[in-house]
């Protein structure tokens, strides 16, 4: 979910075992299934989530992933205009809240969870948007390749 979405979840939300919320963003309903892991986290806070900003919890997230030793160089290209630039640094330092969501999707895509699914728990309406969010991740070809042959 987006940092503006599951900020404000609330009990009154579950309905079916499911959160359901409408983004703020777009207005759209997701559902999001309530995992066992999630109800004891959800269950352990009593529903009141720790209030942090945008800002603070993507340096949380920041901290959390050099801790956890996600250090490996990356190259990020950015264009301003039509004047390309490469910067490199480490993964942890270009995590945000946001990347939870890409991941959630990826994986999803990656465990052949269908589409019409993993739209329906992020919210999204157009398979084009969630085109723009699944990467591509090498160790897949194997898999796949072994699959079919």
């Amino acid at each position: 979910q987006r940092f503006s979405d599951y900020t404000v979840f609330k009990k009154a939300d579950v309905v079916n075992n499911r959160i359901v919320k409408r983004a703020e963003k777009t207005q759209y309903k997701s559902y999001i299934p309530i995992s066992v892991k999630l109800n004891e986290l959800l269950e352990k806070w009593e529903w009141r989530l720790p209030k942090v900003s945008n800002q603070k919890f993507n340096q949380n997230i920041k901290e959390v992933c050099q801790i956890a030793e996600f250090t490996e160089d990356v190259t990020t290209t950015r264009f301003t205009g039509n004047k390309k630039k490469s910067i490199i640094k480490p993964f942890y330092e270009l995590v945000s809240s946001h990347t939870a969501r890409r991941t959630f999707i990826t994986l999803s895509a990656n465990a052949s969870v269908p589409d019409h699914i993993i739209m329906a728990i992020c919210g999204i309406r157009d398979s084009k948007t969630l085109k723009t969010y699944k990467k591509f991740q090498e160790q897949e070809l194997e898999k796949w390749v072994n699959t079919v042959f």
